[in-house]
Formats: C-alpha cells, sequence, structure tokens
C-alpha cells in the first residue's frame, strides 16, 4: 500500500476510504491498512472509514484497531457500522468525545441487518466525555440504552435513525427519558424512515400512528434544547392552536423540521398560518421546516391578518418540503411569503426520502410524485429573493413617509399652539360704521 509512506506518529487525522464500491478491496487488504494505521499512527485523534463493506466482515478488524488507538477523539463510520459490540468497545475508550455516522453514495453505509439489535454492554464510566451520539436503532432499544445505568447522560447532540414500523407512544416513551436525563442536549434529530413495500401502490393513512402535538410535548422540557428534527411518513396532525403553544413556549428555538416531507403527501392539517406563531414568538429562529396546505382559498382567508404579524427576525432558510403548490397558487403563495420572510431567506423544497436507502423500496409511482412536488416550487424559490427585497424597500420608504409625515404635523401643532391669541374685550369702545355716524 502507497500510503504506508506517509504514516507516522505525528499523524492525527486519517481517512480510509474505498472510493467506489466497484473498487475491489478484499478483506486481507484492509486488515492490513488497520494493522499498519494502530502499529503507524497509534496517536490518532479522529478516525473516518468510507467502506461499502458489511460491517459483520470486518467487525473484529475494527475491535482491534480501536484498541490499537487509545487517543481517539472522533469516529465517523459509515451508517450501518455502529453495532452492539462496537458502541460497546467506544463506551471504554476515555477520550471519545464524538460518534458519527455521514451519508453519501460515495460512503458506503454497511447493511442495515447488522444494526437490527442495539444492546451495547456499558460499564461503570462510559463514555466519560461523549458529547455526539449517531445511532441507527429502534426507539425500543434507543429508549433503553438512554434509561440505563452508565449511559451517556452528558450528550450535547444526539441523532437517531429508526427503519422499522413504530408507534407514536414509543417517541414519546423516548422523549421522556430523554428529556429527564440528558438535561444538556442542545440538538436532537430522529428520523422515523419506515417505508412502504414496492409493492404497496397506495399508501394509506393510519390516523393511530400519526405524530401529534402530545406526542411531542415532551421536547418543551428539554432546558438546553435550541435543534429539533422529527421525520416520519405521515404528516405530523397538529393543529395551529397548537402550533401556537409550541412556539411560544419555546422562545429559544434556532432550528426546527416538523416533518415537512412526509410520504403521504395529503391531509396537511397545517395552512400557512403556521408560520405566524413562529414569527411571534421566536426570534432567533434560523430554520424552519413545515408541511402545509398553501391552497390560494386559505390564502384568502389569512391575507389581511398580515398586517397585524411582524416578519421573521432571523429566518435564513424557510423548507417546505413536499407540501403541494398548484401552478395557479404560486403568485399569491410567493407574495404571502415576501411578507414574512426577510431577504437572506432561502426557501427549499426537498425530501430527505431520496437520501436512504429505504428510498429503494419506494413505488415508482410515489418517487414520481415526490419529484413532482419539489419541481412545483422551483419557480417560486426562483421568485421570492426578489419580491423580498422589494417588499423591504417599499416598507422602508413608507416608514421614511410615516415618519416624514409625523415630524410635519408635530411642528404644525407647535406652532399653532405657540401663536398668541387676541381676545375682544367687552368693554372696549368700538368706533361705528361711517353710515351709523352722527349728524
Amino acid at each position: 500500500m502507497q500510503a504506508i509512506i506517509f504514516m507516522h506518529q505525528r499523524v492525527r487525522h486519517f481517512i480510509i476510504w474505498q472510493w467506489h464500491k466497484l473498487y475491489f478491496v478484499n478483506r486481507c487488504s484492509i486488515h492490513s491498512i488497520f494493522v499498519d494505521t494502530r502499529a503507524r499512527m497509534p496517536h490518532l485523534r479522529s478516525l473516518d472509514l468510507r467502506l461499502f463493506y458489511a460491517v459483520r466482515c470486518i467487525e473484529g478488524d475494527i475491535m482491534e484497531l480501536l484498541r490499537g488507538l487509545p487517543d481517539l477523539e472522533t469516529v465517523i463510520f459509515p451508517e450501518f457500522y455502529f453495532t452492539s459490540a462496537i458502541v460497546s468497545k467506544l463506551s471504554r475508550m476515555k477520550y471519545i468525545r464524538c460518534i458519527r455516522f455521514e451519508t453519501g453514495n460515495e460512503r458506503g453505509r454497511g447493511e442495515q441487518a447488522d444494526v437490527n439489535s442495539f444492546v451495547p454492554v456499558l460499564e461503570q464510566g462510559a463514555f466519560p466525555v461523549l458529547q455526539t451520539l449517531y445511532i441507527t436503532a429502534c426507539l425500543g432499544d434507543a429508549t433503553q440504552f438512554m434509561n440505563a445505568g452508565f449511559a451517556p447522560t452528558n450528550l450535547t447532540s444526539l441523532f437517531i435513525n429508526n427503519y422499522v414500523e413504530c408507534e407514536p407512544c414509543a417517541l414519546r416513551t423516548l422523549l421522556l427519558a430523554l428529556s429527564d436525563r440528558c438535561h444538556l442536549l442542545s440538538t436532537l434529530r430522529i428520523q422515523l424512515l419506515h417505508a412502504p413495500d414496492a409493492e404497496d401502490s397506495e399508501l394509506k393513512l393510519i390516523p393511530k400512528d400519526q405524530i401529534t402535538f402530545h406526542t411531542l410535548e415532551p421536547v418543551l422540557s428539554f432546558r438546553s434544547l435550541i435543534l429539533f428534527e422529527i421525520v416520519h411518513k405521515y404528516p405530523v396532525d397538529m393543529t395551529l392552536e397548537e402550533v401556537e403553544e409550541l412556539a411560544s413556549r419555546w422562545p429559544s428555538l434556532e432550528s426546527l423540521s416538523l416533518n415537512e416531507a412526509p410520504l403521504l403527501m395529503s391531509n396537511a392539517t397545517l395552512d400557512l398560518r403556521a408560520l405566524f406563531p413562529f414569527a411571534l414568538h421566536c426570534p432567533k429562529l434560523r430554520h424552519l421546516g413545515i408541511f402545509m396546505d398553501t391552497s390560494t382559498a386559505r390564502i384568502h382567508r389569512i391575507h389581511d391578518s398580515l398586517l397585524h404579524w411582524k416578519p421573521f427576525a432571523a429566518l435564513r432558510s424557510l423548507s417546505v418540503g413536499l407540501s403541494q403548490l398548484e401552478v395557479c397558487d404560486s403568485d399569491a403563495v410567493v407574495t404571502f411569503l415576501s411578507y414574512l420572510c426577510p431577504p437572506e431567506c432561502t426557501l427549499k423544497a426537498e425530501s430527505y426520502w431520496l437520501k436512504y436507502p429505504s428510498c429503494d423500496d419506494l413505488s415508482p409511482d410515489l418517487l414520481s410524485e415526490i419529484r413532482d412536488r419539489i419541481s412545483q416550487w422551483s419557480q417560486v424559490i426562483l421568485m421570492l429573493p426578489t419580491l423580498t427585497q422589494l417588499q423591504r424597500t417599499f416598507s422602508s420608504i413608507l416608514r421614511e413617509e410615516r415618519e416624514r409625515l409625523k415630524i410635519r404635523l408635530h411642528s404644525l401643532m407647535t406652532k399653532s399652539t405657540s401663536r398668541p391669541v387676541t381676545h375682544a374685550s367687552p368693554y372696549r369702545c368700538q368706533s361705528l360704521p361711517p353710515y351709523l355716524g352722527t349728524d
């Protein structure tokens, strides 16, 4: 291996990259690379594996590699590499601060079956300094892990991917456990990526399996949480009143992704009015993702109320996900959004389902509808920055004119009150008009 000439004890960051899944690297080569890594670079602080192997084929080699790298602080593996055994080993490494995976076609994933069960064995003193944790696990296993006696309760960032069917009550149980134990948590992402089989020609809504405000309410008790993301195949079932409560109780919120791209792209319970509470109550909000009904019929009913709401103060990204938009409604929608969005705000229409292996199981019709929904927003995305800037310019002109009129009115009132007023005395002799003169 030619890279061996660059290996020495002063190297701190190392990437092992199988640059393409068709590029054959046999297990003996991987074993040799791992042996050279721990022998020549024992003081690595960051290790990044980008491999297309199933982790079960090289799990023993990875365990040996970790034993030889006691100074590791960050590990970045393919998504399905964090098995129970590997996480158990990482829990005993005293400098590990970050355990995360990254996704992408060039990185590899492994195989989902290798993480179907997630039951790491934790000992006293586990994860002494861990702050960031990414895992793939069912919600029940994740809850049990976080409730364990030596769980990493000092986390500031937690990302959980789940690919199996689950009920909202399991999500609420997990959130309750986290809010009770992880008081330092500032970032929480939970993606429930169970998708229907390709044979299912139609995705049917099961109301009892929808996430509701009751399901998510425990996040409001987190003391430090400023970023929250939830992904699910069904739209979140919330009312405008519940959105108002969520926003009013979360003034420190900086980023919220409220399942803006569900696979079931009907049954949106919220409309554009759902943006108002966040603009009013969340002055630090920089990103918002929300699934809405943007039909013109609803816009006409709420357009007048725009005058009573202030625009977002800090918003830099608004994601409408897979919200439906008819071509005939685009002008009204972009006009509406231009009142609320700052000029620096970017509008996005996208779907995370296209980035994950679960997408491979989606029917062609569903994939086609996802892409159609995204393309519907292209014109609005192009128009919004210009129209937003025009709205701000027009508003600025109105404010200046209003201030000028106020100053002018004040000046006129001041002159009016300072002018002396002369009153005629009733005892003063008045001259008679000529035609009433005496003889």
